[in-house]
């Protein structure tokens, strides 16, 4: 049996975090590294080997002369299932790692649970504070993107930030354990006993799991920690892909992948049967009756311009990742299936007409309400008003290929913006300001950025995050019932409940 007096379970950035603040003080004995120093700059820690001896310890054993912490100092061990730490981190950012946001709000953050519980958990932290640990404390110099509100490493490499929270918990003494892959955690007297899949035990009166959820499985992520959870008494908000790409149809004929522009989105519903129309009509503009917003506990992200991309498949960018979510739970559950996902009262009659892709005739959906360019609809009717082409005026405002499938789609190829019956005007203004795509599917967990549902707020307590069915249980990270959108939002949320969750189990072990 290994002793600990804290173990935390899983050394992404939410456990790394947890880890560094759990020891108090700097000058343990012990390090996390088999040669007794910290790795090499993208090196990885040798597989399962004791931090005293460099040697892996036989199970059952109580901790070696010499290596337990002295003057009182906390032991803290964690255990990481894939061979290194903080996988997900090096592929954060397309590797640049975007550490956090420049400025962040609650609308950011999407959660089932109580969001005032979510607001103390942030209010513990702020951005600023974080910042200032991460260049204070950990050594990382970060550049400030202040367009696109996000803090990015000045090296733009994820590695190092990976490498010097490593070498940051390395210098306190944190035991990191790689390859040990958790099965059970179970209770005995005061203690609780962590086991891992190979029969090795580990023991401490307090365990927080940073066990991550279920998105990108190739970084080790495999819901396990869910699975304890409950095992402990937990219940779980239903989990789902977030922040994913979705697949569907382009408009036109031919298929767009590759085409990239920047674009106002937001969700909606669409009841094409309330419609009343055939809206594969050409001339036909959908009913305000048949769109439904989205409720903000749904999606609480306010519409901004931001990158939109035709895939092969379907759709990507940050303006598709933000509301993924939406789309996922439309297509599992359908619009109507749970009371956080039942559309609101019928759109004001000021909103513009939506032209609808042929796809939403099939049934009510959930679907991608688009503005191509930002412009509003008076915008564009003035300039109809003047001496063009319809082809001329598109493709001097969008990309060439996405101009010519909607004029193809819309059967207004090549014609003299002036003549354009009102009819007619009225459907490619409608193109142009407020066209729906409707997604038929997603790339699920193996492309989402995070994972929605989880383990809810009012399950532990924001001020500490300790589980309330299971004293001396502590979560945070992934796990729980949180997600942001993209930006850095996610690691904020990440530093933020592991440091709350790391202090915390620090304080109740050194009480016991």
């Amino acid at each position: 049996m290994h002793y600990s007096n804290v173990i935390i379970i899983g050394a992404g950035a939410a456990g790394l975090t947890s880890a560094i603040f759990a020891v108090r003080e700097p000058g343990i004995a012990t390090t996390p590294w088999s040669t007794g120093t910290a790795p090499a700059h993208g090196s990885a820690p040798t597989h399962g080997t004791s931090p005293a001896t460099g040697t892996a310890p036989a199970p059952g054993t109580a901790p070696a002369p010499g290596t337990a912490p002295s003057s009182g100092k906390a032991r803290v061990t964690l255990l990481e299932r894939t061979p290194q730490p903080g996988r997900k981190i090096l592929m954060s950012g397309g590797t640049r790692c975007n550490v956090l946001p420049v400025t962040f709000s609650l609308d950011d953050f999407v959660t089932e649970s109580s969001r005032n519980r979510m607001r103390n958990i942030f209010r513990s932290w702020s951005v600023d504070a974080c910042r200032r640990w991460f260049t204070d404390k950990i050594g990382l110099r970060l550049a400030c993107e202040e367009e696109s509100n996000k803090w990015f490493p000045e090296s733009n490499s994820a590695r190092e930030v990976r490498d010097r929270l490593v070498r940051h918990a390395a210098s306190l003494g944190v035991e990191i354990r790689t390859g040990a892959s958790v099965a059970s955690v179970r209770r005995s007297g005061h203690m609780w006993i962590v086991s891992t899949d190979d029969g090795v035990h580990f023991s401490a009166p307090v365990v927080v799991f940073a066990t991550g959820g279920l998105s990108i499985p190739s970084t080790g992520t495999d819901g396990t920690g869910h699975s304890i959870a409950e095992s402990l008494g937990h219940t779980l908000h239903p989990t789902y892909p977030a922040l994913t790409p979705l697949t569907g149809p382009h408009p036109g004929s031919e298929p767009l992948p590759g085409v990239s522009l920047d674009v106002d989105l937001e969700p909606v519903f669409v009841d094409t049967a309330a419609s009343g129309r055939d809206v594969s009509d050409p001339g036909a503009n959908l009913m305000h009756a048949g769109i439904h917003p989205v409720s903000r506990d749904l999606c609480p992200f306010q519409t901004r311009r931001s990158g939109f991309l035709f895939t092969h498949q379907g759709y990507s960018g940050p303006a598709v990742l933000d509301i993924s979510h939406v789309i996922v739970r439309a297509l599992k559950n359908g619009p109507e299936s749970s009371s956080r996902n039942k559309p609101g009262k019928p759109a004001a009659q000021t909103d513009p007409p939506a032209t609808l892709h042929p796809s939403a005739t099939l049934h009510p959906s959930a679907a991608l309400r688009i503005n191509w360019t930002g412009r509003p609809a008076e915008w564009w009717q003035g300039q109809l008003e003047g001496r063009h082409t319809t082809t001329s005026l598109l493709r001097s405002h969008l990309p060439r290929r996405l101009a010519d499938n909607l004029l193809e789609e819309n059967g207004l190829a090549n014609r003299k913006t002036a003549q354009l019956s009102s009819k007619k005007r009225q459907r490619l203004i409608a193109d142009l300001t407020a066209y729906l795509l409707v997604p038929t599917g997603h790339l699920g967990y193996k492309k989402a950025e995070v994972t929605g549902g989880g383990v809810p707020l009012d399950e532990i307590n924001p001020a500490t995050m300790e589980s309330r069915f299971a004293p001396g249980i502590f979560l945070c990270g992934e796990i729980m019932d949180v997600f942001g959108r993209i930006g850095g939002f996610n690691f904020y949320w990440a530093w933020v409940s592991g440091r709350l969750a790391g202090i915390h189990a620090a304080k109740m072990a050194s009480d016991i």
